[in-house]
């Protein structure tokens, strides 16, 4: 009975709202942000300037550490990594001129 439930919530949703209500919408729940905090990014943005303990290239996987590192927690997922990635170096705005390998092929 609770997946009828759950589809009459989301026939109700899209018949008030429209299409938009059938998406995630934890996105905009007015929640603040859990981990991709903003004293975090901008710390992170900081630690980006000097290479990663390893010596090699931030990855993903190596910001996340960094993030569990900084919250004090066992683990932070590879993929709020990826986003806090984005996030510090400007990434997600589409402008490629400050990435070298964007550079290079174009």
């Amino acid at each position: 009975m609770l997946c009828a439930a759950l589809d009459r919530g989301a026939i109700a949703r899209y018949n008030a709202i429209g299409p938009q209500a059938l998406g995630d919408l934890r996105r905009n729940n007015g929640a603040p942000p859990s981990v991709l905090k903003p004293e975090l990014l901008a710390k992170l943005k900081v630690r980006l300037q000097e290479p990663p303990p390893d010596g090699g290239l931030w990855t993903s996987s190596k910001v996340a550490d960094w993030m569990a590192g900084e919250l004090g927690l066992a683990k932070v997922g590879v993929q709020r990594g990826w986003e806090a990635l984005k996030a510090s170096s400007g990434l997600h705005s589409g402008d490629v001129s400050s990435c070298p390998i964007a550079v290079g092929i174009m």
